[in-house]
Parts: C-alpha cells; structure tokens; sequence
C-alpha cells in the first residue's frame, strides 16, 4: 500500500555551492528557505534522484505542475559543464484552494520535488548547476529566480536524503495500474461547457479529481459530484478552449485509499 502522509514543502537573488548530498538552505522571501538534496545513487540507466527540499512558514504557499489561474510553477534548468541535461521533475498531488475568486493548485508547509536527471555514464562524481524559478505567495506573491549547485558524488549512498527523496515519491501520483479503472467515461458536454466524469465513488475520491489536458491552458472549476449519478462534472473558465481539446485525451489525477493515481482518457463530445 501506497504511503498516505500528506507532507507539503515549498523562491531574490541568491548563489549557493555545497560538497556532498546536500546544499545550504537558502533563504527566499516570506520567511521561506529552500536546498537541493541528492541520494547519491547512481542508478543502471545512469540517471541519479536529486530533490528540491523547500520549507515554508505557516501561510506560504508555491505552486503544482499546473498552478491554477494566478501561479507560477516551478521551472528548472539544470547544467553539467555548461551542457543542458536532461530531468524530469515529479510532482507529489497538491491542495486545491479558492481564494479571491481564483482556483490554485498548492502545496503548504515543508516540501520535496523528486527529480530525476541524466549523467553521462563515465562520470562518477559531477558538479550540476540547477536554475530555479518559481513562485511563492502569503499576503502578496513574488517570483523567485535562484542558482544552487551540487557535487554529485556516488562513492556513499546518503541514507537520510534517499528516504526524504522516496518518501516525496510515494506521494506523487501513478499511472492506474489495477485491473478495472475507477473511472468509466469523460464527456465534453458542448451545451453546458463541461467536462463531465463518470467515476466509481467505491474506488477514488470523487471531489479529489482533477483534470488537465497536458500542454493545453485548459482551467476548470472546483468539482461538482453528483450522488444520483455517480457523475463528477467540472465548468470550462473558458469556453473557447473547447474546440482546442477535442480529439484529446483528459488526464485526470485523483486520490485512493491507497495513494494517489492518474489516467488518460480520450474525450467524447456531446451537444445535449
């Protein structure tokens, strides 16, 4: 079973350099600090997990992949000798908030980002410089742009920063991998503008759902579930969006009793 603990950790100009798995914390605004953690495993397909571990004071907030309408996500550019690498950042399921009349997709409190990057195989220890920027918001908002570097080095596994760097993971949703998927069909309802789900309330949390349409600025609003039907339905913010996510699949994220999951479906249009 899936690791439940719902841990959140969360950018002003700043450069840090650290040996070992770990930088020194960097302060960022609004009482909130932040540092980059490495396992120090280097893994068979030459790839090593790094995280961004950030800690964030009581009403401090920084964003998910997608942020909602007013955030800024994370973004990453990662150097090793001046060379791009490769990375993939993974995102532990967040908080859904209104505040103001805007829909935003959280994370609160202390926060690690799993990520994951390509070494060149040869090398056995690597200084990787990590460009970050992001935002963080209390009672005002600031984007935050900020430089930390970190020696790699793959003689010692760091046990401390290998269990914060899994624990992080076991809370990032996975492709649905049981037999049956909790969730049976996804309409685009063109009459009313909504995206309308057919879900299982058995299997998932129906007011835990969350859609996207991957590289689409497609935002929705806080979920409505209907008891008679089983049927979770989101309004489009923008109705002229629709057009654009026709012939695509829906990805959508969602908690379980067993942790958190997600699916791609492809989308029927219906006009009724």
């Amino acid at each position: 079973m899936r690791n439940l603990l719902l841990v959140f950790l969360m950018v002003i100009l700043s450069n840090s350099t650290a040996l070992g798995a770990k930088t020194n914390w960097v302060d960022i605004g609004l009482g909130a600090k932040m540092r980059l953690i490495s396992s120090d495993k280097l893994n068979s397909d030459s790839s090593v997990m790094i995280g961004l571990e950030m800690k964030m004071p009581k009403g401090v907030k920084t964003y998910w992949r997608i942020p909602g309408e007013a955030g800024i996500p994370l973004q990453l550019d990662i150097k090793s000798k001046e060379n791009n690498m490769l990375h993939q950042i993974f995102w532990p399921f967040p908080l859904r908030e209104e505040k103001y009349g805007y829909i935003d997709y959280v994370y609160y409190g202390n926060q690690v980002f799993p990520i994951k990057i390509k070494l060149d195989a040869k090398e056995q220890s690597q200084l990787i410089k990590v460009d970050i920027f992001l935002g963080i918001c209390a009672n005002i908002c600031i984007p935050v742009k900020e430089t930390l570097e970190l020696k790699l080095d793959f003689k010692k596994l760091d046990r401390s920063q290998n269990s914060r760097l899994n624990l992080a993971m076991s809370l990032v949703p996975i492709n649905w991998d049981k037999k049956e998927i909790p969730i049976k069909h996804a309409i685009i309802n063109v009459k009313t503008s909504q995206l309308e789900i057919l879900v299982d309330p058995d299997k998932l949390d129906p007011l835990s759902l969350i859609a996207d349409y991957d590289e689409l600025d497609v935002l929705f609003s806080l979920p409505h579930y209907s008891l008679t039907n089983s049927i979770v339905s989101f309004n489009l913010l923008d109705k002229n969006m629709i057009s654009d996510m026709m012939d695509k699949p829906v990805r959508l994220t969602f908690q379980t009793s067993d942790g958190a999951y997600e699916v791609f479906l492809k989308t029927r249009i219906v006009n009724e």
